[in-house]
C-alpha cells in the first residue's frame, strides 16, 4: 500500500468522523410523526349502528302493540255484531 493511499484513507475516515459527529449533534426534538387512531372512528361507526338498532327495535316494539290493539278492536268488533246476528258467524267445518 502506498503513502497516497494510507492518506486517503485515513481522510476519508476523517471526513467520516465528522459527518458522523454532526448526525449526532442533530437537534431530535424536531421530529414529524404521524398517528392514525382508527379506533375513535370505529367507536363512533359501532355507536351509531347501535343506537340505529335500538331506535328500530323500539319503532317495531311500538308497532306491534299498536297492531295487536288493532286486532283486538276489530276481535270485538266482530263479536258484536255477531251477538246481535249469529247466522253472519261462519260455521266451523267438522
Amino acid at each position: 500500500m502506498e503513502t497516497g493511499d494510507a492518506d486517503r484513507i485515513i481522510e476519508a475516515f476523517t471526513s467520516l468522523e465528522r459527518s458522523l459527529e454532526r448526525l449526532h449533534a442533530v437537534d431530535r426534538s424536531h421530529r414529524q410523526e404521524i398517528h392514525i387512531n382508527a379506533g375513535g372512528v370505529g367507536v363512533w361507526i359501532a355507536t351509531t349502528c347501535c343506537v340505529v338498532m335500538i331506535s328500530l327495535g323500539l319503532i317495531g316494539a311500538i308497532l306491534y302493540v299498536n297492531q295487536s290493539r288493532k286486532v283486538d278492536q276489530m276481535q270485538d268488533y266482530l263479536n258484536a255484531i255477531y251477538m246481535q246476528a249469529p247466522y253472519l258467524k261462519p260455521t266451523e267445518p267438522h
